[in-house]
């Protein structure tokens, strides 16, 4: 019961080395960091599974998987006490577009499958033993389900980690055929919740997904959850995250505020009447001094969680943070500014008919 792994997907933010060496974040972990973070783990019984998408260059060259021998070899190094590896190869396009696809004539499926086999042997070589994961997205096709001799080549090779996005998440599995199929083949089947997601346009989705996977899973006790909110709640407010959350929390409460007041705006100001010069310069005067105030209390919630944020994070997430959530809101009041300032000071207007 509990918590027994983390799962990290690092992407470009290990300390690799050599031919690496220049293509790492600049503010990645440093060697020192992937210590402290392996006593960690250890200290609290927990196994780290290193994630490395190795479905990323073309698998019709050789020297690919030099890089990537190179690339496993230095992770698993950082992973001295990792028992499993995730090699990702998920949302891939199969696509035989390099000359030497067409040299090595083989299927798009056949290909991905003997990408598969390749990177597991390379990963066998470095840690005989250690258990191979890999997402399941491509594999549950019908090129693949509905192709045992296809499936069979990955036989004690690999484990499925199956997941989705969609909201609904066990309504999805009791109709997914490669579910009923995969034991065939499989050891053992890992199903995920979605961790991830594009800003603002799946986090509810996700959101929802990830609640069913906890709610009806055997292994998660929602009743001593509730129970249990109490203490937690005492925790939280020690973790170093907390005032993070508050920060964003006060700061999307101001956009949510600037987003109705907006819409207010363009509803009873709408393109005609602005192009006229006919609106109502005291319900509009009313209301742009109100989204003036409300734009002074964005600047103090961003000052606020900037300073929050830089407690845990690198300038460069911080301005990509900004940049997706606060500017495009701060460009929308900007354009409200412009869009009504002609009307604002019109003291006269035509007589009807406007045009």
């Amino acid at each position: 019961m509990g918590v027994k792994g983390v799962l990290i997907e690092y992407g470009d933010i290990l300390p690799l080395e050599e031919i690496f060496v220049d293509v790492g974040h600049q503010a990645g972990y440093t060697k020192s960091d992937r210590k402290l973070t392996e006593k960690a783990a250890k200290e609290n019984e927990i196994e780290i599974i290193p994630l490395i998408q190795t479905f990323v260059i073309s698998p019709c060259l050789n020297a690919t998987y030099v890089l990537l021998q190179d690339l496993l070899q230095q992770t698993l190094d950082m992973h001295p006490n990792s028992n499993k590896i995730h090699i990702g190869c998920d949302e891939v396009m199969l696509n035989n577009v390099h000359d030497e696809c067409y040299i090595k004539q083989m299927k798009k499926s056949e290909r991905y499958i003997d990408h598969i086999q390749c990177i597991v042997n390379i990963v066998h070589q470095i840690r005989p033993g250690i258990r191979v994961l890999i997402w399941d997205d491509i594999l549950r096709h019908d090129e693949f389900t509905k192709n045992d001799k296809l499936l069979s080549q990955l036989k004690g090779l690999v484990e499925p980690v199956s997941w989705n996005y969609v909201p609904t998440f066990h309504d999805y599995y009791k109709t997914l055929s490669a579910w009923k199929i995969y034991p065939k083949f499989f050891n053992n089947i890992w199903a995920a919740s979605a961790f991830k997601a594009y800003p603002s346009l799946l986090y509810s989705l996700h959101i929802l997904n990830t609640d069913e996977f906890l709610a009806d899973n055997p292994f998660y006790d929602c009743e001593t959850l509730m129970k249990s909110i109490g203490k937690y709640s005492q925790l939280y407010k020690l973790l170093p995250g907390i005032s993070i959350y508050s920060s964003i929390s006060s700061l999307f409460t101001v956009v949510s505020k600037i987003q109705n007041l907006l819409k207010l705006l363009y509803d009873t100001s709408p393109e005609y009447n602005r192009k006229y010069s006919f609106v109502r310069r005291y319900e509009l005067d009313s209301q742009l001094t109100e989204l003036k105030g409300f734009q002074n209390d964005l600047l103090s919630s961003k000052e606020r969680l900037n300073h929050d944020l830089s407690n845990l994070y690198s300038k460069d997430i911080i301005d990509e943070w900004f940049d997706l959530y606060v500017i495009p809101i701060e460009n929308q009041m900007y354009k409200a500014y412009i869009d009504f300032s002609p009307v604002f000071n019109i003291t006269s207007w035509v007589r009807r008919p406007l045009i």
